[in-house]
């Protein structure tokens, strides 16, 4: 599929369907004023432009403050520059208070979780669970709580449905449905929004793959809690050239995880959830085996995270 959305002929970088000129801010004024972020009497939307398109990934109202301000006198005004990014369609949502740009990933024209949840069910090819849908979009670089997306996408009257496993989907065969995601993200249908549904299926498609693939290394962390190794004492160390399998730190010889039942696995389940970004309630007492296992786990699973880009 041929690519309609604009790149930046200097730096390649992609350019969102409502950000304007032919290349990037940074890099239109690159030759006079070197890697600053000020240029010749910017609006405070244009700075906060640059400093995203500095950033490797979606920051905080208050990150971007820190940023437009640096070099500056006159500071600027938190609330101001909040509602400044809610209103300008070039900012993506990517979170409550989170703001990013087209090159970033995020979904163009959205500016909540309902929005962003049903055009990524509308750009699936087959009906997602709540568990997977929620991966994918925290995998694209959202930051929302899980419990949050169902209310967010039942919130609102629209063409979402539900089948017989509980899974969610977007009939895509309605003429209806195509329009409403039209009105959704604020792009006529046509070769720009075609290109942007042709990335998010995209997207779909490689969380789910990883979704897959972390939970096939994983295994069954209830069946596996009496296995120091994890998946591996289980099927034994790998031959050579085999890939590396997954495993599970052991967890210490204390009364803490010797007398509680499934407390391993719970620690395994956090550890998770705080990798992958998903929001989880701190723990109330202070255990010392508890905490530093958990800090074991989640160096594991991190590496288990980071082996997807090697």
């Amino acid at each position: 599929m041929l690519d309609h959305i604009r790149r930046c002929p200097i730096c390649s970088c992609e350019l969102g369907p409502f950000e304007s000129g032919a290349r990037c801010l940074t890099c239109r004024t690159r030759p006079s004023l070197g890697v600053r972020l000020i240029f010749p009497r910017p609006s405070l939307t244009d700075r906060a432009v640059a400093a995203l398109e500095r950033s490797e990934k979606p920051l905080a109202s208050w990150d971007i403050q820190r940023l437009v301000d640096r070099g500056r006198q006159d500071k600027t005004h938190l609330p101001t520059l909040s509602s400044q990014l809610g209103a300008d369609r070039r900012f993506c949502w990517a979170g409550r208070g989170i703001y990013g740009l087209y090159r970033h990933g995020l979904l163009p024209g959205a500016r909540d979780l309902h929005e962003v949840g049903l055009f990524y069910l509308f750009a699936s090819e087959q009906p997602l669970h709540t568990d997977e849908l929620c991966f994918v979009i925290r995998y694209v670089g959202y930051r929302f709580s899980d419990a949050s997306l169902v209310s967010a996408i039942t919130r609102y009257r629209s063409p979402i449905e539900r089948d017989g496993d509980g899974r969610w989907f977007v009939d895509t065969t309605k003429p209806e449905s195509t329009g409403f995601m039209t009105r959704l993200i604020e792009l006529k249908s046509g070769d720009v929004f075609n290109a942007v549904l042709y990335r998010t299926a995209a997207q779909v498609k490689a969380g789910l793959k990883e979704m897959d693939r972390r939970r096939r290394a994983v295994g069954d962390i209830d069946r596996t809690e009496g296995d120091s190794a994890g998946v591996l004492g289980k099927r034994g160390k790998p031959k050579s050239g085999e890939p590396k399998v997954f495993a599970w730190p052991r967890p210490p010889a204390c009364e803490y995880f010797e007398t509680g039942i499934g407390r391993v696995s719970r620690v395994r389940r956090r550890a998770i959830a705080i990798v992958e970004g998903r929001s989880v309630e701190p723990y109330v007492a202070d255990i010392k085996c508890r905490d530093q296992y958990l800090e074991a786990c989640m160096q594991a699973y991190r590496l288990l995270v980071s082996s997807a880009d090697t």
